[in-house]
């Protein structure tokens, strides 16, 4: 998705606060996961800075995607801060887990960080490479005492999956992007096109043929180009 913010009526506009709301209920559902884990396993069994970056953390996360949503999309400012957010929570708690658990389901940070891998993906500009690296390398610092335990391979596995769901999440939105950018020069030329038959309607160009006949070879040449686009990204 582009840095700059879009007209918030415009396709590209509409297509940002779609995904805005999406990446806002993820992130809920992302942290309602962990809720049954210490109703199971007991409040006592976790460190207090576990419960402690999981309230700032989700509170982060609806100021963020309220702001979100009323701007109808992101900023570069909010989603490094999403980035730091994250890259704290994920060292902190996963530090303050026992090793043996620190790279299983039970660390509420794991869904949360494929959340904001996501986010930078589809908002992080030309810095979402290194965004998305940063909470990956974060994760596994967090999480790598786990490397000598059994657990291992979920560490792993659970930071592959982070970088995967980013990929697919960054090619997604540069499509719909793309998609919502050809809708709107699609749209201009509709409006441009109706402006010409209007004025020849009206009779403006009734004393210049040569002006109306250069102005009919515009539109043309720019009809044929916007068919030319559709067939080439088809």
């Amino acid at each position: 998705m582009t840095t700059s913010s879009p007209p918030p009526g415009s396709d590209h506009g509409r297509t940002d606060q779609m995904i805005v709301l999406g990446l806002a209920w993820l992130r809920g559902a992302q942290f309602a996961l962990w809720i049954w884990v210490p109703v199971v396993h007991g409040f006592g069994r976790y460190a207090p800075e576990v419960f402690v970056m999981y309230v700032l953390s989700a509170v982060w996360s609806a100021a963020l995607f309220t702001v979100a949503i009323r701007r109808h999309r992101l900023s570069l400012g909010w989603v490094a801060g999403d980035v730091a957010v994250a890259v704290v929570g994920a060292i902190v708690v996963s530090r303050a887990y026992p090793p043996a658990e620190a790279a299983s389901i039970t660390n509420w940070v794991i869904p949360p960080l494929c959340g904001v891998a996501v986010t930078a993906a589809i908002f992080g500009g030309r810095f979402r490479v290194p965004a998305v690296a940063v909470v990956v390398g974060a994760w596994l610092v967090g999480a790598w005492p786990a490397t000598e335990t059994s657990a291992a391979r979920e560490l792993f596995s659970n930071a592959a999956m982070m970088a995967l769901f980013a990929v697919v999440a960054g090619v997604t939105g540069a499509l719909l992007a793309r998609s919502a950018q050809h809708d709107c020069r699609c749209d201009d030329l509709s409006d441009g096109i109706l402006r010409t038959l209007d004025s020849v309607a009206r009779g403006d160009y009734d004393d210049s043929p040569e002006r109306l006949k250069d102005l009919c070879r515009r539109d043309a040449a720019r009809l044929r180009g916007a068919g030319g686009n559709a067939e080439g990204t088809a």
